[in-house]
């Protein structure tokens, strides 16, 4: 069973992606932001047989909140709120993630939230509030499988390892790449070299959806890079191949928050209509 996991980075903030111009359909240009999705596995303690439901990452066609992918919304959401992290900080809580989980039933609406693991009471009755309230913001579009609106279940996993590292938009002095600006450089790199739209066209690829993260260490390491969603193989094949091989062509110079050097996330979304 798998699930989107929320690793909390101290600061937030949501940056939108734009399409690039002119008639060549080529993949959005990466921009660095600090929204967080990564699959692990989780504990499945639904087992009423009558409860029936579509896993968030098995389902056809997504539930959409607010016409926004609903579980992207949903950890932008939770990295928006600082109270999570604070509660770990203020008890002294190093160890145990929590699990929790809602459903997005046929009509759209929120059912059967719930915390499945927590290392506190404290954690658990903010997380439940947190889930409620992002619910009250908007309106939820059910997810479709085989052509027909199913329940969805959406699985959360926060891990207090999350505060171990600052995303790149919100850090103070941002990691260079050969004394420059690392995101306008990966950036002119990415826009140069890419290969996405021959990949879609030999391989008769319809669209593509790539979410992927890197790490710059305090060393100045790029370190950690992974590929969290992608709509085939091949496309993960070749942004870990432009990760790898723009890490070659420079040094990096490591990123500095409050006077000291931080590890320093880059989360990017890249699309392909």
């Amino acid at each position: 069973m798998r699930t989107h996991v929320l690793n909390i980075p101290l600061i937030i903030a949501t940056f939108l992606l734009a399409c690039g111009g002119g008639n060549r359909q080529n993949p959005v240009e990466p921009t660095f932001f600090a929204a967080v999705a990564e699959t692990v596995e989780a504990n499945d303690d639904v087992n009423n047989e009558n409860f029936i439901y579509v896993e968030y990452d098995d389902v056809e066609v997504k539930p959409l909140f607010n016409g926004m992918d609903g579980m992207i919304e949903f950890y932008k959401y939770l990295e928006e709120n600082p109270g999570l992290r604070q509660i770990y900080r203020d008890n002294d809580i190093k160890v145990g993630g929590i699990n929790g989980q809602f459903f997005i039933d046929t009509d759209g609406s929120v059912v059967g939230a719930s915390i499945t693991k927590s290392p506190h009471e404290l954690i658990s009755d903010f997380m439940l509030r947190l889930i409620n309230t992002f619910n009250n913001r908007g309106k939820w579009s059910p997810g479709t499988h085989d052509g027909e609106p199913v329940k969805v279940r959406m699985l959360v996993s926060v891990h207090p390892s999350g505060f171990l590292y600052l995303d790149y938009p919100y850090v103070e002095v941002k990691p260079l790449f050969n004394g420059k600006n690392s995101e306008e450089e990966f950036r002119k790199y990415f826009k140069e070299n890419n290969k996405f739209e021959e990949i879609a066209e030999e391989n008769g690829i319809q669209g593509m959806r790539l979410f992927y993260h890197f790490f710059i260490d305090i060393n100045g390491n790029l370190v950690d890079a992974t590929v969290r969603e992608s709509s085939h193989p091949l496309f993960s094949v070749e942004i870990l191949r432009l990760i790898n091989t723009f890490n070659e062509n420079g040094k990096w110079t490591p990123g500095i928050h409050n006077g000291e050097t931080i590890k320093v996330r880059y989360v990017s979304v890249i699309h392909l209509n």
